[in-house]
């Protein structure tokens, strides 16, 4: 199993939208049928006052997987992490993503 993993971070004016965006990408992701795309989790939590922290979880089956829903272009450092461009404006930090493959497998 390969897990794509990503973090970023908005004001709490801006969350309710993040939220919106990232789970009609999710939503779409899965609406393609993705050989091998195991499941999206979106995950929130307050941060203080005034911002929000947003954690993706993907679980792929194998890296043919991570091709179909991310690009080549995503598949380098370079540049991983797959977002909607409205969310980036909305973001005030985050990471690139990070992948790493799981021996514990699942369900």
């Amino acid at each position: 199993m390969i897990l794509r993993i990503w973090h970023g971070r908005t004001g709490r004016t801006d969350a309710d939208e993040c939220q919106r965006l990232f789970n009609a990408q999710a939503t779409a992701a899965i609406a393609r049928g993705i050989a091998g795309l195991r499941t999206i989790d979106i995950t929130r939590r307050n941060l203080g006052a005034e911002e929000v922290e947003f954690c993706t979880i993907i679980r792929f089956d194998d890296w043919a997987a991570v091709r179909a829903f991310a690009g080549e272009e995503h598949m380098t450092r370079a540049r991983p992490a797959v977002l909607p461009p409205a969310a980036l404006r909305l973001l005030r930090s985050y990471d690139a993503g990070r992948m790493a493959t799981s021996g514990a497998g699942g369900p």
